[in-house]
């Protein structure tokens, strides 16, 4: 059971791809501070931010929550709309590489329960331990039943 953690969404180490994965990420939000200089958008690497007259936006389909241009801001016209840690669970590298489910943005506090609530649903229906990898057994199950189950662990 392989779990990989990564500061920051850039994902260095493949947390999506690990039975279980956890970025630490940081959405912008635009205050009345900024005046349009475009530093954040020279920053963004993924392009997210488009300024238009003074003020700048943030396109939240393409940004991947890094941070940098809350940080890299000259006059501080940013600042954190929302932060934590992105899971994923269910990746597996190797011969045959498979994404982690997204969970979504979770809290610090969060992290151990819902690690400790697939542990459960996994061992649960796993066939084959020890040998039967996350990912097999989510497919198996159905992963909107196993995810589902996981919650029900977590409220428990």
């Amino acid at each position: 059971f392989k779990i990989a953690v990564s500061g920051c969404p850039n994902k260095c180490v493949r947390p999506q791809i690990h039975d279980i994965g956890i970025v630490g990420v940081q959405y912008p939000l635009t205050n009345e501070n900024c005046n349009g200089c475009g530093r954040c958008a020279d920053i963004c690497k993924v392009e997210a931010i488009d300024v238009r007259g003074e003020t700048s936006y943030t396109n939240y389909n393409l940004c991947i929550g890094c941070g940098k241009c809350i940080k890299g801001c000259p006059n501080e016209g940013r600042e954190i709309k929302e932060n934590g840690f992105m899971m994923y669970v269910g990746g597996k590298s190797g011969r045959e590489v498979v994404y982690g489910v997204p969970i979504g943005l979770i809290e610090r506090e969060e992290i151990f329960k819902l690690i400790e609530g697939v542990l459960k649903v996994y061992s649960k229906y796993v066939e084959k331990p020890q040998r039967e990898r996350l990912c097999a057994v989510m497919k198996r199950v159905g992963v909107g039943m196993f995810l589902e189950e996981v919650k029900r662990e977590i409220k428990e």
